[in-house]
């Protein structure tokens, strides 16, 4: 019996861009920067560094220093491998230089409060219980109806009638 495999969002959305919030992938090193610089100074200026160079799109080249330094301890040393690990996993949603000079966001907060207004705020009322289809069709509905799209429902709607 074949296993199922969950669609990714490059399956139904071939089209998308990809984007690693920012914010997430300055936190992933400060995780690891916490520990190897106790030195509030020296972390400050270790971490701009790195953050001018996700702005420049150079996460390869985090990846490459993370893998020549020399952790301090087994916790720093822990926290290096997590980081290199999720920077070579998103390498190709990282290229925040260009995202920006398209006019696209990097951070995820618009995205997560249009999911808070869009979703939730009608998936998750008090008795609710959706099947994945019944739940993708009610947010397609509200996607449309949220972004001024509500006409061409209608639309479709006359024209199959």
């Amino acid at each position: 019996m074949p296993k199922h495999r969950v669609p990714q969002e490059e399956d139904c959305y071939p089209q998308s861009v990809q984007i690693l919030d920012f914010f997430h992938a300055v936190e992933k090193i400060g995780s690891y920067a916490a520990i190897q610089y106790p030195d509030n100074c020296e972390r400050d200026k270790w971490m701009n560094l790195q953050k001018e160079q996700l702005r420049n799109n150079e996460a390869a080249k985090i990846i490459e220093q993370l893998k020549l330094s020399i952790s301090r301890n087994k916790d720093a040393e822990k926290a290096r491998t997590d980081a290199i690990r999720y920077y070579e996993n998103n390498l190709t949603r990282m290229q925040y230089k260009t995202y920006l000079e398209k006019g696209y966001l990097i951070g995820s907060g618009a995205i997560e409060a249009a999911h808070r207004n869009v979703v939730q705020q009608r998936l998750k009322l008090s008795g609710q219980r959706w099947s994945a289809t019944g739940a993708q069709q009610i947010v397609n509905l509200r996607a449309c109806k949220k972004s001024s799209q509500w006409n061409t429902v209608i639309n479709l709607i006359k024209s199959a009638a």
